[in-house]
């Protein structure tokens, strides 16, 4: 395995060497495509920093993972940045505490941002393009996990989707508890989530899941 090159933008003196080098330790150990990894370190979002990000983040398009850490979790402001090539938005407390959930979400899926935006991701939208009627349920896409679920884990994770118990799943599918358990827990394994909302919130962020009305 090749070791990537792994370029810090240092705009901030936040973060310790330790954290850099857990993080660069995880990426050279992480198999994944990108050849380089570029990092920004940011204290706050301003125009000479958004303009960087937004000039890096359109030339390295191919090969190269751009990771955004802030000094706190990023907020309402940052959500502009989702509509460049940038890989992940995070703040460097999950960055040091979830680094091998970082890394190996943006290897494998090309994606992480930090939890609470997803929450305000879902309220720009609400807000600014769906229509005003409820959520009703939400609803798994047909094609889009199959590169990564089966049949029968497709329709397991539909049923988390619909917060069904453990209980209900093995009634709808006929399978025994310890079947159903074993199953979610190959799905949770799949998407590298801990748990049930990890596993809701992992579905949403990869974009597999819309919203019926």
């Amino acid at each position: 395995m090749t070791t990537p090159a792994i370029i810090w933008q240092d705009r901030s003196t936040i973060c310790p060497d330790r954290i850099k080098q857990k993080i660069e330790d995880r990426i050279n150990t992480q198999h994944s495509s990108y050849s380089k990894w570029y990092i920004f370190l940011v204290d706050e979002l301003s125009e000479t920093v958004n303009q960087e990000i937004t000039s890096l983040a359109e030339e390295e398009k191919e090969n190269a993972a751009c990771l955004v850490l802030f000094r706190t979790k990023p907020g309402e402001d940052t959500l502009h940045l989702l509509h460049l090539p940038i890989n992940g938005l995070v703040s460097l407390h999950t960055a040091a505490s979830q680094t091998e959930l970082v890394i190996a979400d943006i290897a494998a899926y090309g994606c992480f941002i930090e939890g609470n935006l997803h929450y305000l991701i879902c309220n720009y939208l609400d807000k600014n393009h769906w229509s005003k009627k409820r959520i009703r349920h939400l609803k798994l896409d047909r094609d889009k996990p199959y590169s990564i679920l089966t049949h029968v884990e497709h329709e397991i994770l539909q049923s988390i989707l619909e917060g069904k118990s453990n209980t209900d799943i093995a009634n709808k599918f006929h399978f025994a508890q310890s079947t159903v358990s074993v199953k979610i827990n190959k799905v949770l394994q799949k998407i590298n989530a801990f748990d049930r909302t990890e596993a809701v919130r992992k579905a949403i962020q990869f974009g597999w899941v819309h919203s019926v009305r």
